[in-house]
């Protein structure tokens, strides 16, 4: 009891801090092993989730470095996972989880290998600080909610987990690329925006309705246009910094090429300079329900991912076919399980979601 006041002691201090905290915040001293004895307990009263669900950002860089990897992380990674993330990517993070059909974008495959947001170079691994920002931030509009909540040690073990996973146990396979320290000069950036033919893609406004858009497909061969500037975040983040990061290592398993090799530093800083003053300016003319209903998009994709993770219920929650039906079961735990139990597929997270 004394150290779970402890612990929520401690994640209202986190909660308060994050208001001035930045994203770069650097790592300190290598982190110890997992202590004798851990024992995951699951999280109970996400403070920081809740907080990030609301419209607030939390901390995602770490306070230490990556831990050194030794089979006591690694089981503990393995442990949490199964706990926290095999709902939506599957026992073997395959994307594959019982909540994976409900998600979109779907969860990601991690024994393909291809991970979007890093600090390296296409075609290779993320840094383990990339996962654990990852990991700890979010994605914003999609499933993919932070785990800012959970002790350092124990985001550190489910990153190690992921690339475990991803057969990438030899470590991290790059050094991340160094950020320029200009601030952009958008102006500049614009004239890219055209010579790089950023447009066939994103359309000139960046509303993702460039001629090339209703083709484009992920890895898998699922569509995957691109998103509008004016309605949806950028998933990364929204600082010059994330920007620049998406242009220079592209988004792997994506149509979103790396332009590290066909413009300098300072192009595309200039360029990440233009593409968050073009956001803010196609903002502006979208219209209140074009808003309202993007918002109400990504808010059912939180909720789905919230779900998952807050209550460990992996129902596909599907649309009930009979309101009646839906009611009925939502009004007894509030987690879908009556429509799948009545299919025979059951809640795929047994006692997890109080039923």
């Amino acid at each position: 009891m004394r150290s779970r006041l402890i612990k929520s002691a401690a994640l209202c201090l986190v909660a308060l801090l994050a208001f001035s905290w930045t994203a770069g915040v650097g790592a300190t001293a290598a982190a110890s092993s997992v202590p004798d004895g851990y024992r995951v307990e699951r999280e109970k009263q996400w403070f920081l989730l809740r907080h990030w669900l609301s419209g607030g950002v939390v901390v995602r860089a770490a306070e230490s470095a990556a831990p050194v990897p030794d089979e006591s992380l690694r089981r503990l990674g393995a442990e949490l996972f199964g706990v926290y993330c095999a709902n939506c990517h599957g026992k073997q993070g395959r994307g594959d989880g019982p909540r994976a059909t409900a998600l979109q974008p779907p969860p990601r495959d991690f024994t393909a290998g291809l991970f979007k947001f890093r600090s390296t170079p296409s075609g290779l691994l993320p840094t383990r600080d990339d996962l654990f920002y990852t990991l700890s931030g979010g994605l914003r509009g999609t499933a993919m909610v932070p785990f800012a909540d959970l002790a350092e040690i124990e985001r550190w073990a489910l990153v190690e987990q992921v690339l475990v996973l991803a057969d990438a146990q030899q470590g991290d396979a790059a050094a991340a690329l160094t950020l320029p320290l200009a601030e952009g000069r958008a102006e500049e950036g614009k004239t890219l925006y055209v010579k790089l033919e950023c447009a066939s893609c994103h359309g000139e406004r960046g509303r993702g309705d460039g001629p090339s858009a209703a083709a484009l497909e992920d890895w898998r061969g699922r569509a995957l246009p691109p998103p509008d500037f004016a309605t949806r975040p950028f998933k990364r983040g929204q600082s010059v910094d994330d920007v620049y990061l998406t242009l220079a290592t592209g988004l792997d398993g994506t149509a979103m090429p790396a332009y590290g090799e066909v413009a300098t530093p300072t192009e595309l800083r200039d360029l990440a300079a233009w593409v968050l003053s073009l956001k803010q300016e196609v903002s502006l003319e979208a219209g209140a329900v074009e808003q309202a209903e993007a918002r109400a998009v990504m808010q059912a994709q939180a909720d789905q991912g919230s779900h998952a993770v807050v209550g460990g219920c992996g129902c596909k929650a599907r649309r009930a076919t009979s309101q009646a039906k839906a009611g009925a079961a939502f009004a007894e735990g509030g987690c879908g399980k009556g429509e799948d139990s009545a299919a025979g597929k059951g809640c795929g997270a047994a006692g997890a979601c109080g039923q």
